[in-house]
């Protein structure tokens, strides 16, 4: 597994543009390892599924989860362990918590549907370096997690869970947003958001975070718009 960090622009770069598009990344295709083969259900804020540790067969792995709901929350909040009350975001509905040797980490990498449909099995498939990535450099992928999101009285199903390997696709995003030299407020939107990272700051817009396994020497496809002329130092 590579980690793929390019900064594309340079830091004498003084015009404000937007990146439109920007293209990369693999998904994983075939079938491995079933880990859940019969349907079952799941309602509530961080209801625990299963946890699976780290071993070879996480060597580049990804997670194929198929799932579908059942039923939607009836009135579109949750509350929090600490009595916070959210609304519900079901692109949050299942999320895979990575940690580490030192019981660290437990950040979240979700799985769901913005809008979802009622009864429609979906499926999504999400590295285990991806889900690794979350844990602070440095640190050694223990094992892996894997929990709803904040559901409320959702139910939500799991249809199938593998772990899969095997050929690897190439796989599109884009990200939109601005940016401009010294600036500390650029943001940028990634869809789909899995597939890559972009993280502006005041001198480049760096994209990383991208799962380049089975690729030799791997091209990235930048289109820029520019807000005035072009410079000679991009």
């Amino acid at each position: 597994m590579r980690k793929f960090k390019k900064r594309i622009l340079s830091a004498v770069m003084t015009l404000a543009m937007a990146v439109t598009t920007l293209l990369g990344g693999v998904t994983m295709v075939s079938a491995d390892t079933t880990l859940i083969n019969e349907e079952t259900s799941y309602t509530g804020n961080a209801t625990y599924i299963a946890t699976y540790m780290r071993d070879s067969s996480f060597t580049d792995a990804s997670f194929q989860i198929t799932y579908k709901y059942n039923s939607l929350d009836s009135n579109g909040y949750y509350t929090e362990d600490d009595g916070t009350t959210k609304t519900i975001d079901y692109s949050d509905t299942f999320e895979f918590l990575a940690f580490d040797t030192n019981w660290g980490g437990w950040n979240k990498t979700c799985v769901g549907q913005s809008s979802p449909s009622l009864g429609v099995e979906y499926t999504e498939t999400v590295s285990v370096d991806t889900i690794a990535a979350t844990l602070s450099e440095g640190s050694t992928l223990y094992g892996i997690n894997l929990q709803t999101g904040g559901i409320g009285n959702a139910s939500v199903s799991i249809v199938s869970l593998k772990l899969v390997t095997g050929t690897t696709t190439t796989k599109g995003f884009t990200a939109t947003g601005s940016w401009t030299k010294g600036s500390t407020d650029s943001t940028f939107t990634v869809d789909d958001s899995t597939a890559a990272m972009i993280a502006p700051n005041e001198y480049n817009i760096e994209v990383s975070s991208m799962t380049l396994t089975g690729f030799t020497n791997p091209t990235v496809a930048v289109t820029v718009t520019y807000s005035g002329a072009t410079s000679d130092y991009v």
